[in-house]
């Protein structure tokens, strides 16, 4: 099948099995770069963690494991890996919430809790815009929050700890949205 997407902001081109995971095509079309989740090997184990990027605005991004997507699903696609993620706005969010709370998680899971965590804050942001009433959002933020912190296994943080991160970084994020 005929491929095109772009990957950290490199257009990829070409025909490939459209069953094969994601993950295959990032380590083939990107082997000297050695990106940080080179130790995916499709074991849901989080190191391929990525952000599929939606071309229409009114819809959210799709945070992902890149071992789990097939690669007919990104056809068109912008794909955002940790080693890009750590170059945004987002992530500039993120650290300096780690700076404020003096709190941080450990090197192996640095790049996948940080693009976890702005994914929910961005996701709560969201919800409250479409959502000003309050109805039970506030159930439906904790399971969300609670299914994605549960797609890292480290324990450096503790559930406390990644809950203060995010709730500072949907701060700064409102300060510079006002």
């Amino acid at each position: 099948m005929k491929i095109e997407c772009v990957i950290d902001n490199r257009m990829i081109k070409g025909e490939y099995n459209p069953q094969l995971p994601l993950s295959w095509l990032i380590r083939e079309e990107f082997a000297e770069e050695k990106l940080k989740f080179f130790d995916c090997e499709n074991k849901n184990c989080s190191h391929c963690l990525i952000i599929i990027k939606k071309n229409n605005p009114k819809k959210s991004d799709i945070l992902s494991l890149s071992c789990l997507v097939p690669i007919f699903r990104i056809n068109g696609k912008k794909i955002i890996t940790s080693s890009e993620f750590e170059k945004t706005e987002e992530a500039e969010d993120i650290l300096d919430s780690y700076k404020m709370l003096k709190i941080r998680p450990c090197k192996h899971c640095f790049n996948k809790k940080s693009m976890i965590f702005s994914y929910i804050a961005d996701t709560l942001i969201e919800m409250e815009k479409v959502n000003k009433k309050g109805s039970k959002i506030n159930e439906r933020c904790e399971y969300i929050k609670n299914s994605l912190l549960s797609l890292s296994s480290c324990k450096c943080l503790l559930m406390e700890d990644m809950r203060q991160i995010i709730e500072m970084s949907i701060k700064i994020r409102r300060n510079k949205i006002v």
